[in-house]
Order: structure tokens, then sequence, then C-alpha cells
């Protein structure tokens, strides 16, 4: 293959290497400082910072094969004139991703999240406290002997019909979006468990937004020794146990809650006996009268008792902005197609976890920045758009080589771009969690594929009259 002339070479490389992956030069060109080549290697055309950027972009294009990636790769190499005769084997690049340290990953995280906590401003805070979002959920894997050794599928599953299962739980930023930190686990973890793995990296001053399932006696005592704070619906059985020490308000009181005898299972008794008898919370009824809302009345309870600084009517907007959580869930899953991990080994599985929280805290720093320019708060850019314009628009940023200033206008542009792209306010909106498109008529299989046996017409087939 004959070179390339010198600028066209430039250009080359400059669009050849452009892909949703340079999204993280956009926002932070200091990010890959992290991953420097580690002195005494033997040259390596996959070098850390490389495989980075191919695994990130990988994630970024919706977690497509590793067969796509090594092409886009040889690409890459072919407009830089490499003249050696490269095998389009995947294996290399996957030996390269495996090599990937863990830690150097978070720590790269750890960059981008300091640059999305800059954007967090006094006004966007709630009552001047950072509130932290809290849920859990799970993914599948990809069906391997390892998967399911370490994170094994449902119970409730035949073997060879189901799927590799994580748990997992999450801490969101209730401001940008940003997912902070992350705690997974096999579905024998509960996520009361792995939520407590987060709380060395909760700092004093936050507020724990979440539902029922967090709330508990010891938890609460807990995260106040760290000065954290909690508002929580109030979990099921917590009829009994309480009494109201004073009342401050229509449906707004202070309770205190009785510690039961018997420790749970989590706290050693020792340390249970060690609290106190009683914790006084604060308890606020939430009348929701919203047609389409599955519940009418929701109590939440909280540690934040002064109702001059934290007024009961500000507690139903904030908790009602806890579905917020799961619309990020939804860009994980939908968007950026995390529902389903390809890795086929739990050591991979956990740096294509990482790989996808920097994936999702890199667009939501380009949203965040996009809207702090049109002063208005992140939450109303579109994720899915956002991804979708960068997509489009990186190209073009990077296709000039060498023209800074023109870069730096389009990037402008970009930016006021993203900052349209708004989406529409529809409070009340009943949006149930249904299909309307129907599936295709194809039989579930219900046993192991190798002694499943497929039923002749089946889109005929009826069962015999007994």
């Amino acid at each position: 293959m004959p070179p390339l002339p010198s600028k066209v070479a430039a250009a080359a490389r400059e669009l050849g290497q452009c892909d949703l992956a340079d999204l993280q030069t956009l926002v932070n060109p200091h990010i890959l400082d992290v991953l420097p080549s580690a002195p005494g290697q033997r040259h390596r055309l996959l070098w850390p910072a490389r495989t980075f950027i191919l695994f990130l972009g990988q994630i970024l294009a919706g977690n497509v094969s590793c067969s796509q990636t090594v092409s886009k790769l040889l690409a890459w190499l072919r407009m830089e004139c490499v003249a050696d005769e490269i095998s389009s084997n995947t294996s290399a690049y996957c030996k390269a991703r495996q090599r990937l340290p863990m830690p150097v990953i978070q720590q790269a995280h750890k960059h981008i999240i300091k640059d999305l906590q800059d954007q967090e401003t006094d006004a966007m805070l709630w009552n001047a406290r950072r509130v932290r979002v809290l849920d859990g959920s799970s993914v599948t894997l990809a069906d391997t002997p390892s998967n399911q050794k370490k994170y094994p599928q449902p119970s409730e599953q035949k073997p060879g019909c189901g799927f590799p299962t994580v748990r997992l739980v999450a801490l969101f930023s209730l401001v940008t979006g940003a997912w902070q930190h992350l705690a997974f686990g096999s579905l024998h973890v509960s996520e009361t468990t792995l939520f407590r793995e987060l709380w060395p990296q909760l700092d004093p001053g936050d507020v724990i937004l979440a539902d029922r399932m967090f709330c508990s006696f010891g938890t609460y005592w807990m995260l106040a020794q760290q000065g954290v704070d909690c508002v929580m619906r109030l979990i099921v059985h917590r009829s009994t146990g309480q009494r109201r020490v004073r009342r401050l308000g229509k449906g707004d009181c202070l309770m205190a809650w009785k510690r039961t005898s018997h420790a749970p299972r989590w706290i050693e008794p020792a340390v249970w006996r060690a609290m106190p008898k009683e914790l006084v919370v604060r308890q606020i009824n939430i009348n929701v009268d919203v047609p389409g809302f599955r519940t009418k009345t929701i109590f939440v309870v909280t540690t934040l008792l002064d109702p001059k600084m934290f007024p009961a009517r500000s507690f139903a907007d904030l908790y009602r902005r806890r579905w917020q959580i799961e619309l990020y869930f939804r860009d994980l899953k939908t968007s950026l197609h995390m529902e389903n991990l390809k890795c086929q080994s739990p050591q991979m599985i956990s740096k294509e976890l990482w790989i996808y929280v920097i994936a999702h805290n890199l667009i939501r720093l380009i949203i965040a920045q996009a809207a702090a320019a049109k002063g208005m708060e992140p939450r109303r850019i579109s994720f899915k758009r956002t991804a979708d314009a960068l997509k489009e628009w990186l190209p073009l940023i990077y296709a000039h080589a060498g023209d800074i200033e023109w870069r730096q206008r389009m990037k402008l542009l970009l930016l006021r771009h993203i900052a349209t792209l708004v989406v529409p306010c529809r409070p009340n909106r009943s949006e149930p969690r249904a299909k309307k498109r129907r599936p295709k008529p194809y039989a579930l299989l219900t046993c192991h594929r190798s002694i499943y046996q497929e039923t002749a017409h089946r889109n005929r087939y009826k069962p015999a009259k007994a």
C-alpha cells in the first residue's frame, strides 16, 4: 500500500482515531494521564491508553462486538500507514482488556466525578444539601461456567434455560445524574448488604434518598454517626415499636423508634446493645391525589428534624424526584445497552461495569456543561438525544487537524445544540411499564438446548384435547 501524502496522512490520523470515545478529551484531556505505558514493557499496538479508548468506545457505541471494535482498530492503523500485517483475530484485544488494571479504571472514574461535582452549584442543591439517590437493579451475563459459578442464575430457572445475573446497587447524584458509586454481587447478596459496602464512600452532609427497602433503625443510626442524613419511605412492618414524640404540623411529627431486643444479622450484638434504646426521627405524611398513581398516601421518614430549615412540603417534591433513578437505569440499560453484559469471566464483568459507569458519566458531564451554559437544570436535557448528537458531531469536530480555534468554536456550537434537546415537561403523565409491540411467537426454551425438541408448525400448534 503506497504511503499517503503527509497532510492527508495527518488528517486521516485525526479522522481515523475519531470515535465517541474522544468524548473524554472533549470534557477532560487529562483522563488518560492515569493510563501511562508501563516502563520496561515491550512495544504493543494495544498499550493501556489505546485499549481504554477502544473499550470505552465499544461501550458508548452500544456494547458492540469485539470483532467490530478490532475492525475499527485495523482501520485506524491503516490510516496511520502501519505497514505490518495485522491479524483480525480478537484475542489480542481481549487480552489487552484483561491487562487493564482495575484501580486505574476507577481512578479515571474519580477524575470525571470531580469534574461533575464542580458543575453542582449552590442553587442546584436541595436546601443547601447534596442528595444522593439510591436504588438497586440487576443485569444478565454471558452464560459461561465461570459466570454461573460466581453469579448463579435465579433459582426458579431450569439449568440451561437462564443466564447468570448480577445484582447491583448504585448511588447517583440527583443534580447531575452522575453515577457516583457502585457495589455489586450475586443474587444471594441483598441490596441492603451491597448498600453497606458504599458507606465508606459517603461524605458528611450527604442526604440519601431511597425507597423503603433500605429503611431501618440500624441504618439510620449508623449513617447519622457519619453525618449522613436519610430520606426514605417508611417500611411496611414499622407499625409497632414506635411512639409519637411531638406534632410539628399537619401530617408532620417526631416519632421515637424503639430498638428491638435482638440485633440484626449484620450488626454485632455488642454494637447493637451500645446503640440508644430509642431513635427520634421525623415522619411526614404525603398525600398523592394524582390519577394513575399507585399510592394515595405515603409516609416518608427522615433524620432531618428541623421543620424551619426543612419544611414538610419540600419532602413531597424531593421524594417524587426519587423516580429519577429509574430513568438513569433506563438510560443505561436501554440507551447504552447495559441490560446484557457480554464479557465471559467475572474479572472482566467488573471492568465492563466500571467502563459503563465512566461512559455514562462522560455523557452526563457534557449535559451538565451544556445546561450550565444555558442556565438550566441538567435533568431537563435528554440523555438519549445527547448521545445521538455526540455520535454525529464528534467526527466533524476532530476532522480538522491542528485547527484548534475551529474545534473550540464547534465545541461551543455543540453545547448550544445539546442545550436545545429538552425533554418535554409532562407532569403527572401516566407511563405504565407495558409493551405495545408483541414478540414473535417463538416457543420458550423449557429445558437444556441439547435435549430440547422443537414443535413442528409451532404457529399453528394446538394442544390435543383431553
